[in-house]
């Protein structure tokens, strides 16, 4: 097990660093890890490649912990990317990195949101996939998982599944594209003016356009959800020069036992508690 718990819907899990425990959010959509540049600094971490811009503002850069542990996971010469980071899941935790692809590559990572676990299977014990566990295909790109939905008949392959968005998102190259698909739940004609929050190294939240869109039907692997209610924008988005369409972020993930097989470049969903009392399944 892993030191772990679940704060509004961000999976956080405390690394022990010198005997100094520190929050880092688990994120299925950042291609790499990275650390506050201010903690790193107080713990001392190598600087390599540490160089500052022409206006004197730091760079960032590469940088490695020597030894951690993550509950009874150890972590030995972790490499990671020191950047101004400050993000609080709530009023009470501090996160201060990001553990992304290259950490979750690493193991086989479950999250059970109901029960908030997080558990890590090394990669030479092959999981066991019952009948009642999807193996949802991932394709990366630059460490980020795309996956293939298919929105009011529409099919996207620009599908990012981020567990570092706390809401599932129809973006604008989508709706722009097709507008009936995404129509405004709530029939007005003005859509509202929101920040919506990133947990990211770039920003804490992007000032958009947004409305809750009634979507007939979305098709994710066999399963198929009936008029559901998704948040939308005009506003195009990219990550790391890719397109994406959607984004299904903890919305979305929190209805399901979550393992990320990334090394399989695969995600295995398994319905919980949240999903049976939420959904009705028909035939």
């Amino acid at each position: 097990y892993l030191d772990a718990r679940v704060v509004r819907g961000t999976v956080i899990v405390r690394m022990t660093v010198g005997g100094r425990g520190l929050d880092f959010e688990l994120s299925s959509g950042d291609g790499h890890s990275y650390i506050d540049a201010g903690v790193a600094a107080e713990l001392h971490l190598p600087t390599f490649g540490h160089v500052t811009s022409e206006e004197g503002l730091p760079e960032p850069y590469e940088t490695q912990i020597a030894d951690a542990t993550i509950g009874d996971l150890q972590l030995k010469d972790f490499a990671l990317e020191a950047l101004p980071f400050h993000y609080h899941a709530d009023v009470d935790t501090r996160v201060v990195g990001v553990l992304g692809y290259d950490f979750l590559s690493s193991a086989l990572f479950s999250v059970d949101y109901v029960n908030e676990h997080v558990t890590a299977t090394p990669l030479g014990i092959t999981p066991t996939v019952g009948a009642d566990t999807y193996v949802l295909p991932v394709r990366f790109d630059d460490g980020l998982p795309f996956i293939t939905c298919v929105i009011s008949s529409h099919e996207t392959e620009n599908v990012l599944l981020d567990s570092s968005f706390l809401y599932s998102f129809v973006f604008g190259s989508f709706t722009q594209a097709w507008p009936e698909a995404v129509v405004d739940a709530s029939k007005g004609e003005q859509h509202h003016h929101t920040v919506v929050p990133f947990a990211d190294s770039g920003t804490y939240g992007s000032d958009l356009d947004v409305w809750v869109a009634n979507v007939p039907d979305i098709r994710i692997g066999p399963t198929r959800f009936l008029n559901y209610k998704i948040l939308a924008t005009n506003i195009a988005w990219d990550s790391s020069g890719h397109k994406v369409d959607a984004v299904m972020g903890t919305q979305f993930l929190a209805y399901y036992d979550v393992s990320y097989d990334f090394a399989r470049e695969r995600v295995l969903l398994k319905h919980n508690e949240f999903f049976n009392k939420t959904f009705k399944i028909g035939q």
